[in-house]
């Protein structure tokens, strides 16, 4: 009987490690992006590297509360993202609606006040949807009641209602589409925004935006994913969201293929919580300040860098003269995926986004979207693994030194190089070569 028991424990874990999702948010403003290898359009993506894409994003008429597009070309491009599905034909597309800046006229919230301005809404998203083919719809409301600009009394619930309504009539028409939402990480925003134990219930997951979590608006430097240190950090929203009532088998954890950037007050104090002027310089790509894609932090020359083992906030983060960087690498998402998606069983990752990767291997040299590869992988391993394939290459390497881009520090990268890589600790390829 035991070992049935255990026989039966063993094929639900394998079929949850199997049926996780990938959610990758596809941005309709990167196809702006001037450089050889930036610019992102719909062929770029790899059809087989997500389970599903968020075309990021359609927005709503604050007049007419009606579902329109946002970009000159999207019904083009929205096609052109469809099409993937002849070579993935399991792929799913859903359309997200809304965003950070799409409150700054509180479209959301002047939609949802009533039943009429509702019905709508939901009226027209059933024509969009229908009209492009989309397999659902995600809904991106930044945030019900918090809004630095004020919001009417009620929104909290005015949100589970319009939740709540797309559900009954995606039932009403037997239309098989998605319901997700992306939802905030912050704790005192949960708590003013979310009914978690009703939305439950209405939703088929939640796509938590468990990044942004500290940035320039701070005056002191902290990761925008901190798995430790100060709050908020990524377990703490995660428990949020578990402790008001979401399953895990409903939360798709978000994981960030960008970096939050910081100007030190004082160039020799570049630690987690050293005091900072404001945002870092913009990165030649994305070009905002206080922000950089994973390919910018690779294209960047770092004086300082401090594994995610070694930082009290359990990823990584880098500095240069007064610019200080917390980001991502392969090695940090893989232990944060097998420690919080595999070690609570949760429906999967949702990342932010496709064109912020390194998507085409120019930058990183560690193989096409290397972070989103890293945490679909790390799904599939042990959740009590916590030591990353990336290290093991290392322990039958003989020889290891500084990789040639590093050239204005090459002397002491190569002592770190040899020390790191020989002992299995950490051995980045773009940093270091071994033979």
């Amino acid at each position: 009987m035991r070992l049935l028991t255990i026989f039966t424990l063993g094929l639900i874990v394998a079929f949850a490690q199997s049926s996780r999702i990938t959610v990758c948010y596809y941005t309709n403003w990167a196809q702006y992006r001037y450089g050889d290898g930036v610019k992102f359009l719909p062929e770029d993506i790899d059809p087989n590297l997500c389970t599903h894409i968020l075309y990021s994003f359609a927005k709503i008429d604050p007049t007419s509360h009606e579902v329109l597009n946002y970009e000159w070309n999207d019904d083009s491009m929205i096609q052109r993202v469809i099409a993937l599905k002849t070579q993935n034909p399991s792929l799913k597309v859903i359309c997200s609606i809304g965003g950070w800046n799409h409150e700054k006229q509180p479209r959301y919230s002047n939609m949802a006040q009533t039943a009429a301005t509702r019905k709508t809404f939901i009226d027209s998203l059933m024509k969009y949807l229908s009209d492009h083919k989309y397999d659902g719809v995600d809904i991106d409301w930044e945030y019900p009641g918090n809004r630095p600009t004020g919001t009417p009394a009620g929104d909290k619930e005015k949100y589970t209602t319009l939740l709540q309504e797309i559900r009954a009539r995606f039932t009403q028409e037997n239309t098989g589409y998605s319901l997700t939402a992306s939802v905030a990480a912050g704790r005192k925003v949960i708590v003013k925004a979310y009914e978690i134990e009703k939305i439950k219930d209405y939703v088929d997951w939640v796509n938590l935006m468990a990044y942004d979590l500290h940035g320039s608006w701070e005056n002191v430097t902290g990761h925008t994913t901190a798995m430790a240190d100060v709050v908020p950090t990524v377990p703490d929203s995660l428990n949020a969201w578990l402790e008001g009532g979401m399953p895990p088998s409903q939360i798709a954890l978000g994981i960030a293929t960008y970096g939050r950037s910081f100007t030190l007050a004082n160039a020799k104090n570049a630690e987690l919580g050293a005091p900072a002027n404001g945002p870092g310089l913009a990165g030649r790509y994305t070009r905002a300040q206080g922000f950089l894609s994973y390919y910018e932090v690779c294209a960047s020359d770092w004086d300082a860098m401090t594994t995610y083992e070694a930082s009290a906030a359990k990823a990584p983060y880098a500095s240069k003269n007064n610019q200080w960087i917390g980001y991502e690498t392969p090695e940090s998402v893989a232990y944060k995926v097998k420690t919080l998606v595999n070690g609570h069983n949760l429906k999967g990752i949702a990342v932010w986004a496709l064109d912020l990767d390194d998507f085409g291997n120019k930058f990183c040299k560690l193989g096409k979207y290397p972070i989103i590869n890293a945490a679909k992988n790390a799904m599939s391993a042990d959740a009590n693994d916590n030591k990353i394939k990336f290290h093991s290459s290392a322990r039958k390497q003989k020889v290891c030194v500084a990789n040639p881009r590093w050239h204005s520090f090459k002397t002491s990268l190569e002592k770190w190089c040899k020390l790191e890589c020989l002992n299995a600790k950490l051995c980045p390829p773009w940093m270091c070569m071994c033979f």
